[in-house]
């Protein structure tokens, strides 16, 4: 159902709780997209430093060589576990500090804009005020600022009818602004 058949002057409503698990799903989804594999090349540079290293400084023998390797191989296996380890310590941090994300959210989507409502506080965004849209894995954002976006999962909407409205209506609306 797009969201002209859904009749414009009726609002899409939506509501839920924003679960840890889609919690790190929305960071994943707000990370820089270049940040990834400009970090990846990083670990490979560094990963290909490290064998030649070993290498030159190893000579001919083959045992010194597999071994200088099986040790770099393991201090780089250690260095990116600790590192996904502090990542997910960030995440559940930032998690437990931001208390105001645990409440139930609700509101609609209309064709003059998208009612935000929490326990904190009733928002207004107007579709001019959407400077960007992105879908993935059925999590919807829009953003109304560079960092800074509204979550809209698809266990927000009461049936696939009205997410695929709500979805009709970001392509339709989002998108003019």
């Amino acid at each position: 159902m797009t969201f002209a058949a859904h009749d414009d002057r009726a609002a899409v409503p939506f509501g839920g709780t924003l679960t840890f698990k889609r919690f790190l799903a929305v960071q994943k989804a707000l990370r820089s997209r270049w940040a990834h594999p400009l970090v990846t090349v990083a670990c490979v540079v560094w990963l290909l430093s490290l064998w030649n290293e070993g290498v030159v400084s190893s000579g001919p023998g083959m045992p010194a060589l597999l071994a200088t390797l099986t040790i770099d191989g393991l201090l780089a296996c250690i260095i990116g576990l600790a590192v996904w380890a502090a990542l997910r310590l960030m995440y559940r941090l930032h998690w437990r500090r931001l208390i105001r994300l645990h409440g139930a959210v609700s509101g609609s989507v209309a064709a003059d804009g998208i009612g935000w409502n929490t326990a904190v506080a009733d928002s207004r965004y107007g579709w001019d005020r959407i400077v960007k849209a992105r879908e993935a894995d059925g999590l919807v954002l829009l953003h109304y600022a560079p960092r800074c976006a509204l979550y809209f999962p698809r266990e927000f909407f009461a049936n696939e009818a009205a997410w695929e409205a709500f979805r009709s209506a970001v392509r339709t609306y989002a998108h003019r602004a």
